[in-house]
């Protein structure tokens, strides 16, 4: 395990390593105990066909993971909310001993990510052994777990019901497990599971995965070369997990990891309908003199001065907070719930831990302006943007490295209301 992965697994709270420790020893200690509860056998001998069996598995998710790899265009990725993974840990709890379960999905893990995954191994391994777990839990269902030989449900209600089951009990384990996960580590990069846990989606494309695992073994348990007949059903499934992560990924800052604005959009007009009559605030903010910064710097170092301000950004806000890219060296924040002084002390606090960064972190000297509005009766999230736009070219005027709220519409220098007026019409950006 490399330094960066065990520096990044200490600073877990204890909690959540013991948990952690706790989840991967079941998962090595729950198949033995498991087949030998079944089998009355304390260490269970493997046998030639069971390792076939286990292999085709392993090399079944090998070929989706690669099919997968040139829809994404062949590059290794993050976190993203589906993998496809889960189809294997239930085939392989429907055909096999559960001995062979941990075999099974350590090989699946271990191909997917040598090829695909970009993850801590703590966190991998533990994603690994929460479905080992859940696996083992459904083969615990009456008539799912094979034994000595591969599953045979009746095709009447009571076999489907077992199998319905054996699924439900699969997500049920799983969903808890992962809910665990993301609420005992206060690690910034878990709000990434949070948000994909409190995502429906996950749940239904999760049923879907883990269905055709069923499938799979149940088909090939009585007629195994039928499976080849899944393989579609695979590449299809293939696309329909990668569907949600690729649209994702559109309407995401490459890179800071924030929102794009037109994303930001829609979804702070979806929050401000769906909560009608409570106050909410938003921020527009423009790093000071970044032209400047590039200039005397370099761009390299302008890059990652956007994403340590996201970083900021990320880590003094609220989770359910609306934070874009709106452009350039420009940020853009909905504020659910907080109204106008509220959000001007927040402003503030974003606006001294960009300053309080300084050049060890971003490479040079640099502030921020930030403009606020509070939200008016009949108000959308783009016109108090708009307002908001304002206030932060004011913020410039006063000298910058300040916070200044909207006090009313916004007008142009001749007085004229001109609530679509923006402020790069108004400040050259060689002076911002």
């Amino acid at each position: 395990m490399s330094s960066a992965v065990r520096s990044c697994y200490r600073r877990a709270p204890v909690v959540m390593r013991v948990w952690v420790a706790a989840v991967v020893a079941a998962a090595v200690l729950l198949p033995v105990v498991s087949h030998a509860l079944r089998q009355v056998v304390l260490f269970p001998v493997p046998r030639w066909g069971e390792g076939v069996t286990a292999a085709v598995l392993v090399a079944g998710s090998a070929a989706s993971v690669e099919w997968g790899r040139f829809l994404e265009g062949r590059v290794r990725v993050g976190q993203r909310p589906h993998k496809g993974l889960s189809a294997w840990a239930m085939a392989a709890v429907v055909l096999l001993p559960a001995v062979w379960v941990l075999p099974v999905v350590a090989g699946v893990y271990a191909y997917a990510r040598w090829r695909a995954m970009r993850v801590p191994l703590w966190k991998w391994v533990t994603s690994g052994a929460i479905l080992v777990v859940a696996a083992l839990a459904a083969g615990q269902v009456p008539g799912i777990g094979p034994g000595d030989a591969p599953v045979g449900l009746p095709s009447g209600p009571s076999g489907v019901a077992a199998a319905v089951a054996a699924v439900l009990v699969f997500l049920v384990v799983e969903s808890v497990l992962l809910l665990s996960c993301a609420r005992l580590c206060d690690e910034p990069d878990e709000r990434w599971l949070r948000r994909t846990l409190a995502d429906p989606g996950f749940y239904g494309t999760e049923v879907a995965v883990v269905s055709l695992g069923m499938v799979t073994g149940l088909l090939a348990a009585s007629a195994g070369w039928f499976v080849v007949f899944l393989v579609p059903v695979y590449a299809v499934l293939q696309q329909a997990v990668l569907h949600r992560p690729l649209q994702d990924q559109a309407g995401v800052d490459a890179k800071t990891g924030l929102l794009r604005y037109e994303r930001w959009r829609r979804l702070a007009g979806d929050e401000v309908s769906h909560g009608p009559g409570r106050p909410w605030s938003v921020l527009f903010a423009d790093l000071d003199h970044f032209k400047a910064f590039n200039d005397r710097w370099g761009h390299l170092a302008g890059d990652r001065a956007l994403v340590v301000v996201a970083r900021v950004l990320r880590e003094t806000l609220r989770e359910r907070d609306l934070i874009a890219r709106f452009g350039g060296e420009e940020f853009c924040v909905l504020l659910p719930g907080v109204p106008g002084d509220v959000a001007v002390v927040i402003a503030d606090r974003v606006r001294r831990r960009v300053s309080a960064a300084g050049p060890a972190e971003l490479g040079g000297r640099l502030t921020i302006s930030i403009g606020v509005a509070a939200d008016q009766p009949g108000d959308s999230p783009v016109q108090a943007l708009t307002r908001a736009d304002r206030a932060m070219y004011l913020a410039k005027v006063a000298g910058r490295d300040t916070v200044r709220l909207a006090t009313g519409p916004t007008v142009d220098p001749d007085g004229a209301e001109a609530d679509t007026v923006r402020h790069d019409t108004l400040l050259h950006p060689w002076d911002r």
